[in-house]
C-alpha cells in the first residue's frame, strides 16, 4: 500500500499534467507550441536528439551492419517536471525489438 507521501505526490502530479497538454507524438509538439505561442516542446525535443546524436551512425546504402549491432525502433517521451513545469523528451528504444546481452541486470531501464 502507497504511503500518503506517495499518494499525494501521485495526485499532484496528475492535477497538474491532466491540465497541461502533454504530447504523444512528435507532431503534436509542434500543435501544443503553436497554439501556446512558446517553443517548450520542440526546444525539449531538439536537446534530446542533439545528446543522442553521438549514439547514431547513419549507413550508406552500400555499407552493411557491423556484427552485433540490432535494429530497434526508437520512439519519443514526453513528459512535465513537476518541481518547474519543465517539458521533457527522451528518445528510448523498445526493448522487445533487441536482444539483452546477459551482462545487463534486472536494474537498467529500457521503454
Amino acid at each position: 500500500m502507497p504511503s500518503k507521501r506517495e499518494m499525494l505526490s501521485f495526485y499532484l502530479w496528475n492535477v497538474a499534467t491532466s491540465s497541461l497538454p502533454l504530447p504523444k507524438l512528435v507532431d503534436d509538439i509542434l500543435a501544443i507550441d503553436k497554439r501556446s505561442g512558446s517553443t517548450l516542446w520542440v526546444d525539449a525535443n531538439a536537446k534530446e536528439i542533439q545528446n543522442v546524436r553521438v549514439a547514431f551512425d547513419t549507413l550508406e546504402e552500400d555499407r552493411t551492419v557491423l556484427h552485433g549491432f540490432q535494429f530497434a525502433k526508437c520512439h519519443m517521451i514526453f513528459d512535465i517536471k513537476m518541481e518547474d513545469f519543465h517539458c521533457k523528451a527522451c528518445l528510448v528504444a523498445g526493448r522487445h525489438m533487441t536482444n539483452v546481452p546477459t551482462t545487463y541486470t534486472h536494474k537498467c531501464r529500457y521503454a
